[in-house]
């Protein structure tokens, strides 16, 4: 979820670069794309090294009565 957040914010700047009037604008998405494929390609990297969760395809025990 967090790299696909990550590709779609650059997908958008890609895609709307274009539209921009404004010079510093550009500028700002121009230095903003590698900074989100960095963070996307450290979210990734994060995600593969993190332990999986606990009660990954268990179903939690029901409360016993007493």
């Amino acid at each position: 979820m967090l790299t696909q957040d990550h590709q779609h914010m650059i997908s958008l700047l890609r895609d709307h670069k274009g539209d921009l009037q404004s010079p510093e604008l550009k500028t700002l998405v121009d230095n903003t794309i590698p900074v989100l494929e960095k963070h996307k390609d450290l979210a990734r990297k994060a995600l593969r090294n993190a332990p999986p969760p606990a009660n990954l395809g268990r179903t939690p025990n029901p409360p016993t009565r007493r």
